[in-house]
């Protein structure tokens, strides 16, 4: 009876061992690719005049992650992600980054695969190079997001992660010129707030 019970303890350790995939003291680093659409507010105010519409948007961005366990479940990280920003206006080339800042709780840990819900949010920018009218606008702001990922580890190491949330982007224009004039935002500006759903998924490394 006692030979059993030693077995019996000896397989229930090894068992809780096998379900920390991202153990307290451990890094995961990441990187991918993420593309997200949104549909798009933008307020402008010329001389006084506002008026709001709503139109779609889009972005791809390609992140890089670091991440660490502070807690057997718990995590907080950093990302910078940058990439472009599309809108229907295919005369443009714009450029957009992100750094977040996340908080994410893990609820399923086995020895492959973990499951886990996030909260990330950091400041933002954008900025829009117009080819044909030689405009050059900058934004500034915050992101705020929640989503879920789940990552799959082949081995010990080196595994792949995909993750969706739902982002949300203030944007304040900063600056706005058309060639060699430079317009003041008191007199013209265009403000956004970009909401919908980001799709995600990459490579990741712990140790």
């Amino acid at each position: 009876m006692k030979y059993l019970l030693v077995v019996f303890a000896m397989f229930m350790n090894t068992f809780m061992q096998a379900q920390q995939v991202a153990e307290k003291g451990s890094w995961i680093l990441g990187i991918g690719s993420e593309a997200g659409i949104y549909s798009n507010e933008v307020t402008t105010n010329v001389f006084g005049f506002e008026e709001t519409y709503t139109d779609t948007a889009g972005a791809f961005f390609f992140p890089l992650s670091v991440e660490y366990c502070v807690l057997n479940r718990l995590s907080v990280g950093t990302q910078l992600r940058l990439g472009k920003y599309v809108d229907d206006e295919d005369y443009e080339d714009n450029n957009t980054g992100v750094w977040n800042f996340s908080v994410a709780y893990h609820f399923l840990k086995k020895e492959r695969n973990d499951l886990y819900a996030r909260i990330a949010f950091g400041p933002a920018n954008l900025r829009i190079e117009n080819n044909r009218s030689d405009a050059t606008g900058e934004w500034r702001g915050g992101h705020f997001g929640v989503g879920l990922g789940y990552r799959h580890y082949f081995g010990k190491t080196v595994g792949v992660h995909l993750y969706v949330q739902n982002g949300a982007y203030t944007l304040r224009q900063e600056s706005l010129s058309v060639g060699n004039l430079i317009i003041d935002p008191d007199l013209a500006r265009w403000d956004m707030v970009l909401r919908g759903p980001e799709l995600g998924f990459g490579l990741n490394v712990k140790f």
